[in-house]
């Protein structure tokens, strides 16, 4: 396996572990609405309307989950593979 294909796999595996904590995140939000009997729309106001392309800041739950990912994505994949790959490198050191 080469390099490149070994970051390959880590960005996938940090990936997965940001769309597996948004979505653990959705699960307990889905049950909060409905232990409240409230609905599933989230007006985000000018907080997204004023950094987005969208006009609408109302979301339904599965817009909202995937704009969490892509935002956790921006905001951690490059440090998570950053670190990632040193722990790695430290695992491959002690062989």
């Amino acid at each position: 396996m080469k390099l490149n294909q070994i970051e390959v796999q880590i960005r996938k595996k940090s990936e997965i572990e940001l769309t597996e904590l948004i979505n653990d995140f959705i699960i307990k939000v889905e049950k909060f609405e409905e232990k409240y009997n409230t609905g599933n729309w989230y007006n985000l106001g000018k907080e997204i309307t004023h950094h987005s392309h969208h006009s609408a800041s109302r979301m339904d739950t599965n817009r909202f989950k995937n704009t969490m990912i892509k935002c956790m994505k921006e905001k951690f994949i490059e440090k998570m593979v950053e670190i990632k790959s040193k722990e790695l490198l430290n695992k491959l050191e002690l062989l």
